[in-house]
């Protein structure tokens, strides 16, 4: 058996020159869910019930929130991104992220955390945006550095979408 341990990356290296982009601005074919349903329980005492982590500013000038859409919007356009957040939360996301359509801010009505979200997120996807892959981010994770992130995940998204299996339509 051969030791590989010094290069354990080697086998899921992606060359800077491979495609990544199936419309020449970075993005793929595939829909991002934002998950932001946080409850401000676990930062305390900066994080509060009104106001969780993913909407304060941390580093930089941006919220957690601002830097995670960011970063779905070197993978997908505005179009295809969608926030799952709380009901309560929606206004903030709104001012937050001001170019994101509205229609693409859901608010949960109740917590259940993140299966469900992520559940909710792939059927609303596959209702507005057919059948395309769906790349689940959340708003309070730093990712850096992030234009090497999202052209990993550019890349690993154009493969999977074209070697996704799908039974015939007729089954």
């Amino acid at each position: 058996m051969n030791d590989t341990s010094e290069n354990n990356a080697a086998a899921i290296d992606i060359p800077a020159e491979a495609p990544t982009s199936a419309h020449g601005d970075g993005t793929t074919d595939c829909a991002v869910v934002v998950l932001a349903g946080g409850a401000g329980t676990r930062f305390w005492p900066l994080s509060t019930q009104d106001k969780p982590k993913q909407f304060l500013t941390l580093l930089g000038d941006r919220s957690l929130l601002q830097t995670g859409y960011r970063l779905a919007s070197l993978i997908a356009p505005s179009e295809r991104i969608l926030v799952l957040t709380n009901e309560a939360f929606v206004p903030l996301v709104r001012e937050q992220l001001p170019d994101l359509p509205h229609a693409n801010i859901v608010g949960e009505p109740m917590r259940r955390d993140t299966a469900a979200a992520i559940c909710l997120g792939a059927l609303i996807c596959r209702e507005r945006f057919g059948d395309m892959v769906m790349v689940v981010l959340t708003a309070d994770h730093r990712i850096a550095p992030s234009e090497e992130f999202a052209r990993v995940i550019n890349s690993a998204a154009t493969a999977a979408a074209s070697c996704a299996c799908r039974p015939p339509p007729n089954q």
